[in-house]
């Protein structure tokens, strides 16, 4: 048959310039981000009695900083960020949010007040977005 057009190498490049194996990385990639964000998400419930302890919280404290603190500017930057992945390279801003999202859950993890813990917790969920 001659008709058929011949499966394009792994090296090489399809019609539309994507590679072949490149929408199973990004698939893989994306899944990944995405489990590490759940997980983010459900640390600070799980650790609540360490962290009323370590710092002293009340529960409404804990409340705000499980819930409310990462909730709200989650929930504000939603509409922003699909602003900004419409008019930028999506390459870069994932990359840039992961990389901000990686040292503010750091910040959270050296926080030494319930200051820092809010605005770690609140950052985390304006990248997250």
């Amino acid at each position: 048959m001659t008709d058929a057009v011949p499966k394009p190498k792994a090296s090489e490049k399809a019609p539309n310039g994507a590679r072949p194996q490149r929408p199973w990385y990004m698939l893989a990639l994306l899944a990944l981000i995405y489990v590490a964000g759940s997980i983010d998400r459900a640390v600070p419930s799980v650790i609540v009695e360490p962290l009323k302890a370590e710092f002293g919280l009340s529960d409404g404290q804990l409340g705000f900083v499980t819930g409310f603190a990462y909730s709200i500017p989650y929930a504000l930057a939603v509409l922003p960020a699909g602003w900004l992945i419409d008019r930028f390279h999506r390459r870069v801003l994932l990359s840039a949010a992961a990389a901000i999202w990686s040292v503010l859950t750091m910040a959270g993890a050296a926080a030494q007040n319930f200051l820092t813990l809010v605005l770690a917790r609140m950052g985390v969920g304006v990248t997250e977005a």
